[in-house]
Parts: C-alpha cells; structure tokens; sequence
C-alpha cells in the first residue's frame, strides 16, 4: 500500500512514478526489476521511492491492483447474479481487453510472474472486492451447485480463477486465438462441473 506521502503527491508525479514502473514490471521479470532503475525513470532518488513504498513489493501489489480495479469495473457493468462460471468466463473476456492496451505487456508479466500463492492472493482480492460491492453478485447462482460450505466455495474459486490465469496465457502469451482459448477454458468448466469419471 501506498504511503500516505504518495497519494499528497502531484497528480503528474503519481503518473511519472506509476508509469516508470509499469514500463519496468512489463518488460521484467518480477526478480530482474530494480526499485532503482523505477527511480531513475521517474526522476527521483532511490530514498523518494522508499518514501512513496515501503519496497517494490508494495508498488507491484499497487499496480496489480489497478489493473484488477479496471476489471472489476467492467464487471461491475456485467450483468448481475452470474453463476461463478459465466462469472469467470466474463472475467477472462475482460482480460482478454488488455490485448492491443498499454496494460498488455504488464498483463503478461503478471501472468508469467504468477505463482500458485499469487491466485489466491487474487481469489482474496476477489473477495475483498466482493465484500466492498465492486461484484457483490460473486457468489450469485449457487444454488444449482453442490456447494456446501464457504470451504467449497473458496476451491472451486481457486480453479476457476486458475482455469482463466491458463487461458490468459494461452491468449495473451503463446498466440493461440481468442475463440481457441475460450473453448479451452469452457471446457475445463466443464470438466469441473460434470467431472471425467463416468
């Protein structure tokens, strides 16, 4: 989290120091980006950065915020009480947006830097966000599945947002087409619903 000197800061400032390290996260890989070069392009020391973020984990997590606020206002516009799987689904296609944006770069270092603790940091911020009304309908339309505890719930979350993390990359990172990796994710759905047992 950002402190609070930051958000005191010019409008432009915030914008060059924002805008400096998401150049930075989108060409690197997490490990390889340096809280120094993020300084210099924004032209400020090394020890301004510190007093905006604690380090660049903070500022990583700000970033990732904000692309997931900008999905999470498309979906407030999505149609409400979706089950989960139209829900994730609708996730995926906006997503898919970032393809030909100034975010798609960052987009894939997020995915390519994604580790399995990292989906359910983003299932939290799900939540997080569900319980701030962003997509209070989240957990609309479960009465036609076999959930029965808020454990349940949480799982079955923890799949579908790694079913649509794996079609993101299939779109965003190897070049397979949208409807290719549409269909590949809604037959992971499913997959997920009916099973593979007979």
């Amino acid at each position: 989290m950002p402190t609070e000197a930051f958000f005191k800061l010019e409008e432009d400032k915030k914008r060059v120091l924002l805008q400096s390290a998401i150049c930075e996260f989108s060409q690197l890989p997490y490990d390889k980006v340096s809280v120094f070069k993020i300084a210099k392009n924004a032209e400020i020391s090394r020890s301004a950065f510190y007093y905006y973020f604690k380090d660049k984990e903070d500022i990583y997590q700000h970033i990732t915020g904000l692309v997931f606020e900008k999905m999470a206002g498309q979906l407030k516009e999505a149609k409400e009480n979706h089950d989960l799987f139209t829900l994730s689904l609708e996730v995926f296609t906006q997503a898919a947006k970032l393809k030909g944006t100034e975010w798609e770069a960052l987009g894939q270092q997020l995915i390519a830097n994604m580790k399995p603790a990292d989906a359910a940091k983003l299932l939290r911020q799900v939540e997080e966000c569900a319980a701030q009304s962003y997509v209070s309908y989240l957990k609309g339309g479960l009465e036609n599945l076999k959930i029965s505890s808020e454990t349940d719930f949480l799982e079955l979350s923890f799949l579908l947002i790694s079913s649509v993390l794996y079609a993101l990359r299939l779109y965003l990172m190897e070049g397979e087409s949208f409807s290719s990796a549409k269909d590949k994710l809604e037959s992971m759905f499913e997959m997920i619903k009916h099973g593979v047992v007979k």
